[in-house]
């Protein structure tokens, strides 16, 4: 069984990634429930793009679903996760149910519907990640987070016919979900996809601002929980401001910090954090 999970964490917290850096930094006591949490939330985020049977996926999200609700786990990551709080059972679920609105319900358009999805996707998996509930500064940047992945993998959503960009916001650039392939792109088309770009990280910037005043005011201990997300976030950002300064086009591609880069921007992050306060 320990076989089966460490292949599992070993896919979604691949060696040299983002994820991986930051979870390297988590405090010994909490590192290994984190990558399992991290696991769990990749599964769950990849299941709209297994396979364009989607009725197959649907059987994929029904069984993960039992699998929630069980007193018995039968998957090797939530097996080694053990005994799950109602709270994160319920946070589980919301998250599994926030993916799953994509193979049930299609592509969040409105801005409302689009908010939602943030909300129950990023925002519910740094909860999970942290181990803490209805945490704002937490929660706001799970959101952030959201937005720029669903950016960052425009191209791999749109191929699977999914767009978390809300409808308003094209509308108002006076374009069409059909522009967003290597196609049909046009300039129009990378200037609104930077701008949203650039947006975000406002919002990025803004969010890593909070959680900072958020753990200066708490015990070294509880701090502890955080450090991850801090470390992930702030190598999100590192990635954003590359894609910026390079005017890179999400259209055609996805873009990715070498290893090294990760491996220094993380350890920076994580001497900051234990600055902070």
């Amino acid at each position: 069984m320990a076989d089966q999970v460490n292949e599992w964490v070993e896919k979604a917290v691949p060696a040299g990634s983002g994820r991986y850096y930051a979870l390297l930094h988590s405090d010994s006591t909490i590192q290994q429930r984190q990558r399992l949490i991290a696991t769990l939330i990749s599964i769950f985020s990849k299941l709209g793009f297994q396979s364009r049977e989607v009725e197959v996926v649907k059987h994929k999200l029904d069984w993960w679903r039992q699998e929630l609700e069980s007193d018995n786990f039968r998957h090797p990551v939530t097996d080694a996760l053990g005994n799950l709080s109602r709270s994160e059972r319920q946070l589980l679920q919301r998250l599994l149910n926030g993916y799953g609105s994509l193979l049930e319900s299609g592509s969040p358009s409105t801005d409302e519907q689009n908010y939602q999805f943030h909300l129950d996707t990023g925002g519910t998996a740094c909860e999970l990640l942290c181990g803490s509930n209805e945490n704002t500064a937490v929660t706001l940047m799970g959101v952030a987070l959201s937005k720029f992945r669903c950016l960052l993998y425009l191209r791999q959503h749109v191929d699977s016919g999914l767009l978390c960009i809300p409808m308003s916001s094209l509308d108002a650039a006076e374009l069409s979900p059909a522009l967003l392939t290597p196609a049909a792109c046009t300039e129009a088309v990378e200037s609104f996809l930077l701008k949203e770009l650039s947006t975000v990280q406002q919002e990025m910037q803004e969010r890593s601002r909070v959680l900072e005043e958020f753990v200066t005011g708490i015990t070294n201990e509880e701090r502890h929980s955080f450090k991850a997300l801090y470390v992930y976030h702030t190598l999100q950002q590192k990635l954003l401001q590359s894609m910026l300064q390079d005017k890179v086009s999400v259209v055609t591609e996805a873009t990715r910090l070498t290893p090294i880069r990760y491996y220094w921007h993380a350890f920076r992050a994580a001497r900051k954090f234990d600055k902070l306060g």
